[in-house]
């Protein structure tokens, strides 16, 4: 189900640098640009939904042709 955030892969943030391949400095300022939303829940638990990096991934990619 595509619009279900419940069951959406979460990923952490290491992950996510990964998937972006991005820099953690790159991530934390994406995040507080508000480019990525975050999941928090207690201290330090911090994470990313799979979808909202492929969304942003999708909306920053130059397509060629």
């Amino acid at each position: 189900m595509k619009g279900n955030k419940m069951n959406e892969e979460l990923l952490t943030r290491a992950e996510a640098v990964k998937f972006l391949r991005v820099s953690n400095t790159a991530l934390w300022r994406l995040t507080k640009a508000g480019e990525l939303t975050v999941i928090k829940r207690g201290a330090g638990y911090v994470r990313y939904r799979k979808s909202d990096l492929v969304a942003f991934l999708d909306k920053h990619t130059i397509k060629g042709g």
